[in-house]
């Protein structure tokens, strides 16, 4: 699942969680880091994990710099893989 960095979880977003919860398991790519300073970055971060709580895990990525693309990729890699 992608969202916006900048708009956190947004009610729509619980809709789709709550669709795609128990069945499926759930990433958020926490998308635009690049515009985001360290410590706000941090704060989105911990903000996204708090409201999935443990319905989901939630990382930081950039298409534009690239941040986060290989954490996603190891995600996927390994739910593909069965752990």
């Amino acid at each position: 699942m992608i969202v916006d960095s900048r708009r956190g979880l947004t009610p729509a977003d619980e809709g789709l969680l709550a669709w795609a919860l128990p069945a499926h398991r759930v990433h958020v790519l926490l998308s635009k880091a690049d515009k985001l300073n360290r410590g706000e970055a941090a704060a989105v971060l911990r903000a996204a994990a708090a409201t999935l709580c443990e319905r989901g895990t939630a990382q930081l990525f950039s298409a534009l710099k690239g941040t986060g693309v290989a954490q996603a990729q190891d995600t996927l890699a390994a739910w593909l893989a069965g752990s």
